[in-house]
């Protein structure tokens, strides 16, 4: 069996070593900036936040919290609308369809703006209409009306 110098040894450990640290290092730059953008705050703080946040801006109206609890429809129905979205919508008191075909547009936009930049390229404009044909339950129409929706866009 033929010796390896020692030196080709170390300088192996040396190399293994190294790339090992540099896997940690992007591991955790990676962790954090996925902690940064799934910041997860409760209803009261996205209702406050959303109140106070454009106290100029008269035409958005927050979702004034109610006494009693209302009923959580499930959001994903209405194209456009994925799990981390629906989440979001419920901590900002979206929790029905009926509350979501009320909502202006300019406050879903808010909301998901808020909620961070990985939100942003999302186009709410046509959830409210899909959420009243829901909340009607008038499934053939929404089954027509989704059929020309690309991702909860119009064409």
């Amino acid at each position: 069996m033929t010796e390896v110098p020692s030196e080709n040894i170390i300088l192996a450990i040396l190399f293994l070593g190294s790339l090992f640290c540099f896997m940690i290092i992007i591991c955790k730059s990676k962790s954090q900036s996925v902690n940064e953008t799934d910041e997860t705050i409760t209803p009261t703080e996205a209702i406050s936040e959303t109140q106070s946040a454009d106290d100029n801006n008269e035409s958005i109206s927050a979702i004034e919290p109610t006494s009693e609890p209302e009923k959580i429809d499930d959001l994903k129905v209405v194209e456009g609308i994925g799990p981390k979205i629906e989440s979001i919508l419920h901590a900002a008191g979206i929790t029905s369809m009926r509350t979501l075909a009320n909502s202006e547009t300019d406050l879903i936009r808010k909301i998901l703006d808020e909620a961070g930049p990985r939100f942003r390229m999302h186009q709410p404009k046509t959830w409210s209409t899909q959420a009243k044909l829901i909340a009607d339950e008038n499934w053939d129409e929404l089954k027509d009306y989704q059929a020309v929706l690309n991702g909860g866009r119009t064409s």
